[in-house]
């Protein structure tokens, strides 16, 4: 579950808690948001910047592909 601004993981857990007895859920900060990583310069924030946050994610929780 991703969220944009101004919003956090946060936003999701009601949906996390409705959905977590049958998927695994997870709801990350995402990038500049939180305590995640904030790279400096509009260009560390572009759609393939944030689609390969996602995609390296999905990697490292052990999967090939997930529903976002």
């Amino acid at each position: 579950m991703l969220h944009g601004f101004p919003e956090c993981w946060y936003s999701w857990r009601h949906q996390m808690r409705a959905l977590s007895d049958r998927f695994e859920c997870v709801a990350p900060e995402m990038r500049g948001y939180g305590e995640s990583d904030a790279p400096v310069g509009v260009a560390n924030y572009t759609l393939d910047k944030l689609v390969g946050d996602v995609a390296d994610l999905i990697e490292a929780l052990g999967h090939k592909r997930a529903t976002v």
